[in-house]
């Protein structure tokens, strides 16, 4: 797909270095300014696609073949959409249709030939929970990763005659042992004993050994990268009564967690959960339905009240506060909301990360 527009070119290339909430919130707030150009909603449709989020990839996607029914690469979305939703006989037809107009396109025909393979009973159902979308999808430039500057630098300093021995012989030899340590994990194994003091003015007096016993538990969580989990460990021993100097390795523990996608979320936090002890769920991710109320459109924000659990108008869970700090539209629908959890004495309200208004 050639793309002229600059910032349509900024988004197609953090599309394909994998950054698709941030082409979402980098694109929606510019719909009114791009509402005729089909080249938006195909980037837009295939950030929502490798997302996950097939409501909002269907919708966005046929907006933009309304504006250009030929436009390949939107039509080749729209039928790995179909397969994400399970229709195989709507992938089909638009492979079909596909290779009518376009007969040397092979993504489709592999697709179609994918299809035909699976005739044995229950080999389509378990194709369609496990396939890869990419294999039916135009592939993406390729993006040089965050971490390829750095690599460079490594690269020079080992061939000017750095001494990197060390460092290097122990990455080889993590590597070979098949158990490379994720960065931070050291921290963990400097906390020793005298880890607690005498303090019963805290949240969560534990002794010693309940510490350590959360301090395990977090760095299970983070050596398997389930940093929500981790992070909610974490709130736990902030909370209690821990020496100072543990109180700030915790902290940095803390800035080396990873934001939450809203595909990979480990946990399921529930309004009553975070309503019930804010503070052990600071800066934590969740992922609750409801209706937004009383939206207010700021400069480079938005502002609503959220209704959680409202989403069938029967059972409310409760109201919660909530900053999106872009611009979107809201759209009259129920939302699915990713959010982060900011806490002010004993309320707290959510920071916005992703918005997912469920159309069906």
């Amino acid at each position: 797909m050639r793309i002229y527009d600059r910032e349509l070119k900024r988004a197609y290339r953090w599309l394909a270095a994998g950054k698709y909430t941030r082409v979402i919130r980098f694109l929606l707030p510019k719909i009114p300014s791009y509402r005729q150009v089909s080249s938006f909603y195909a980037v837009l449709g295939r950030a929502y696609l490798e997302n996950g989020l097939v409501s909002d990839a269907d919708f966005y996607l046929k907006r933009g073949l309304a504006l250009d029914p030929d436009h390949l690469e939107i039509r080749q979305c729209l039928a790995v959409n179909h397969l994400k939703r399970k229709d195989t006989a709507s992938a089909v037809k638009a492979w079909i249709e596909i290779l009518d107009d376009y007969p040397e396109d092979k993504i489709s025909s592999n697709g179609l030939k994918a299809l035909k393979k699976l005739s044995k009973p229950g080999t389509q159902e378990r194709f369609l929970e496990k396939f890869n979308p990419r294999r039916f999808l135009p592939a993406m430039p390729f993006v040089l990763p965050n971490w390829a500057p750095a690599a460079v630098l490594i690269l020079i300093a080992v061939i000017t005659g750095i001494s990197l021995r060390k460092p290097i012989a122990s990455i080889l030899s993590s590597i070979g042992t098949g158990k490379a340590k994720r960065p931070g994990t050291e921290i963990f194994i400097q906390f020793g004993k005298d880890i607690a003091q005498t303090d019963e003015n805290v949240l969560l007096p534990m002794s010693e050994e309940e510490i350590n016993r959360i301090i395990k538990k977090a760095r299970h969580h983070f050596d398997n990268y389930e940093d929500n989990s981790a992070r909610h460990e974490l709130n736990k021993i902030l909370s209690s009564n821990i020496a100072e100097s543990t109180r700030e390795e915790v902290n940095g523990l803390a800035k080396l967690l990873a934001e939450s996608e809203f595909n990979s979320l480990e946990t399921a936090y529930t309004y009553k959960d975070v309503a019930s002890n804010p503070k052990l769920y600071e800066d934590c991710w969740i992922k609750w339905s409801g209706v937004p109320v009383n939206v207010e459109f700021r400069d480079d924000s938005i502002a609503f009240d959220f209704l959680v659990g409202y989403e069938d108008g029967r059972v409310l869970e409760g109201s919660v506060p909530v900053t999106v700090p872009f611009l979107a539209v809201m759209e009259p629908l129920t939302l699915e909301l990713l959010a982060k959890v900011e806490v002010n004495g004993s309320s707290f309200r959510l920071v916005a990360k992703t918005l997912h208004f469920q159309r069906q």
